[in-house]
């Protein structure tokens, strides 16, 4: 259900994004506000039928984004969350998040920057989690990479 949210609103963020560059360039071309929708049409070379094959293109990419954006990755260092929470709780304040819940065997943390968060549609959130296999740190592939490497350093440090 996660995966077809997360779908839905790339759709959604991608269509609004582009419908407003698009708006932007026809009111350039007609040297004023363009208000008709048939005035934006008539700038794309094939009018509506362009909308509907940027469209399913959108609606391609927005399918295999959450696949591709997101990841679990393992930590690579001994302990359980209570073990590293302290330095966890300091490291992810410093990198602009705000510790959100806790849960047994689970810990998740928000961005505090609201326009950060609205940039990535609301999925901002970072769960660090006690598997079997050790700490496992679940997000945004680029957030979950960027933090991983910092927190096994500061862990590795011993700070």
């Amino acid at each position: 259900m996660k995966y077809a949210i997360r779908a839905v609103k790339y759709f959604l963020y991608i269509t609004v994004i582009f419908a407003a560059v698009i708006w932007v360039f026809s009111c350039v071309l007609h040297h004023r506000i363009v208000t008709a929708p048939a005035e934006i049409l008539e700038n794309l070379e094939h009018g509506l039928n362009s909308v509907w094959m940027i469209l399913g293109v959108f609606a391609a990419v927005s399918a295999l984004y959450p696949m591709m954006g997101y990841m679990r990755r393992k930590l690579d260092f001994a302990g359980s969350i209570e073990d590293v929470k302290p330095t966890l709780l300091a490291f992810m304040e410093e990198r602009g998040y705000e510790f959100e819940k806790e849960t047994e065997g689970m810990i998740c943390f928000r961005l505090r920057n609201k326009t950060s968060r609205i940039s990535r549609t609301w999925e901002d959130r970072v769960t660090v989690s006690q598997s079997a296999a050790g700490l496992e740190m679940e997000g945004l592939r680029k957030d979950v990479a960027r933090l991983a490497n910092g927190l096994e350093y500061r862990v590795g440090r011993g700070e």
